[in-house]
């Protein structure tokens, strides 16, 4: 009988432990990045990266119409989630945004819930953040983060 009490406390731990790594490795989106229609010839996308350490890259308009996914390191995206609390990020709110401004591109960058959106001229900060996330960005998509 003990060794059966044995056997069940052991299965529970590691049930726990089972349960406590899948809710750890829950895919979930921390930062995304998205481009809104101008009136000129804009390239619209929205780029999603998730904790797994795999991106998104939806084309939306003035490019071919697809989503396409890749990878990229956990690592870096750490470093610069780790850069928007530096610069207070989730303070900043729609500080850069314009209404009155209707053909400039609205840039909107969400990290961990928080979003900012802007169209005028945006802190050094800002755009130091904005360069951050093109340099984890392949290749490919590059010549369209602008």
């Amino acid at each position: 009988m003990r060794n059966f009490h044995i056997i069940v406390l052991l299965f529970s731990i590691s049930a726990c432990l089972v349960t406590n790594n899948h809710q750890h490795k829950e895919r979930k989106v921390v930062l995304s990045l998205q481009n809104s229609p101008c009136k000129g010839n804009c390239h619209v996308y929205k780029i999603t990266f998730y904790s797994d350490g795999v991106g998104l890259f939806n084309y939306i308009k003035n490019t071919k119409k697809s989503k396409e996914y890749f990878k990229y390191s956990t690592s870096d995206l750490d470093k610069i989630i780790l850069y928007s609390k530096e610069i207070k990020f989730s303070e900043i709110g729609n500080k850069y945004f314009n209404r009155g401004l209707q053909d400039l591109q609205v840039k909107t960058i969400v990290i961990n819930g928080e979003s900012v959106k802007y169209n005028e001229n945006p802190s050094l900060d800002l755009r130091e953040l904005y360069n951050k996330i093109s340099i984890i960005l392949p290749a490919q998509y590059k010549h369209l983060y602008h």
